[in-house]
């Protein structure tokens, strides 16, 4: 029975622990609010998955909607800090770069009704990473149903 329970405990795949998230005087987050028309879809498909509400959505093209664009800079780095790695809550990664002091670099997070419902991906995590691509710490970016933008837990406004 000990045995048993052993062997259960070195089986059960542990969580890795997550990195510290970055201050916020050592980052940079400027938001590139707009407005745009969504773009014309060609209606000759049929997606039995699609919501009366994301259909409207998909056909009503012609009003311009919030966009959101953001661009972050880091303002000072440790000495372990050497990329910069952004994914999704799709675990899609965005981008993976060697970091800079003072360079912008650019996510297109889309529109912001989408993040809202859930739609496309609504929480982005920047990781700043090692040498050896082990991850260092973070920015964390949310943007919640009600609209509410959290940055590393903080309030920073409502869309």
């Amino acid at each position: 029975m000990n045995l048993l329970f052993i062997l259960l405990l070195l089986l059960t795949p542990q969580e890795t622990p997550q990195p510290p998230l970055k201050a916020a005087e050592e980052f940079k987050l400027e938001l590139q609010y707009e407005f745009k028309a969504r773009p014309d879809t060609e209606n000759a498909f049929i997606d039995l998955t699609e919501t009366e509400r994301e259909k409207e959505k998909r056909i009503s093209g012609s009003s311009p909607l919030p966009y959101l664009v953001i661009h972050m800079s880091f303002l000072k780095l440790s000495d372990q800090e050497v990329r910069v790695r952004c994914v999704d809550n799709n675990r899609k990664n965005r981008f993976s770069k060697k970091v800079e002091l003072g360079k912008v670099y650019s996510l297109d997070l889309g529109f912001t009704e989408d993040m809202k419902d859930r739609v496309t991906a609504y929480q982005y995590i920047f990781y700043l990473m090692s040498a050896d691509k082990k991850d260092v710490s973070q920015v964390n970016l949310i943007v919640e149903q009600d609209g509410t933008f959290l940055v590393n837990g903080v309030r920073r406004g409502k869309f």
